[in-house]
């Protein structure tokens, strides 16, 4: 019983300290580039979801890969998704451009917070069930965050739209 409350603190302060991270690094990031993650979070997840298991099953086939480096579904999945998120942040054509006007700091560091929810529900969603099974007992917190994916994908979406409204012509 005591391993169990451990783990449980464990994955739940990776948890909190990833959300403390992701929101501090927003702050010093400043708004139009934690936007920018934010935003190109998004393909990154169409692109693991739907090549992942092609990719996968790509990368299974090189010996070299299967027996030097663990390759699973999920591994592959968070890969891509982290590739992609980062290519297009640094690469993207709309990550050069600038959006005039100030946002508070409070705004800026909520970019952070729903930017490390969108990448912890979106590698929730990428285990298998008996991987969701094992920390889903070790974690509340954990299958808190994924139970609410749906809020993790669209209060981003939400917040952007709001801030539009707020910013002044």
């Amino acid at each position: 019983m005591f391993y169990n409350e451990v783990m449980s603190f464990t994955w739940n302060l990776f948890i909190l300290a990833f959300f403390a991270v992701f929101t501090v690094y927003g702050l010093l990031l400043g708004r139009n580039r934690i936007l920018g993650i934010l935003i190109n979070l998004y393909p990154g997840l169409v692109v693991a979801e739907v090549a992942g298991e092609t990719v996968h099953n790509f990368l299974s086939h090189f010996r070299v890969i299967s027996n030097n480096l663990a390759t699973s579904l999920f591994g592959t999945k968070l890969l891509l998704l982290i590739l992609v998120t980062f290519l297009l942040t640094i690469k993207g054509e709309h990550s050069k451009s600038e959006v005039s006007g100030m946002l508070s700091s409070f705004q800026t560091a909520l970019y952070g917070f729903l930017t490390a929810g969108l990448l912890l529900s979106s590698a929730l969603s990428f285990m298998s069930e008996s991987e969701k099974l094992s920390l889903f007992s070790n974690s509340n917190l954990a299958n808190l965050i994924a139970s609410y994916q749906i809020v993790w994908i669209v209060a981003p979406i939400l917040c952007m739209i709001g801030t539009g409204f707020l910013k002044k012509s």
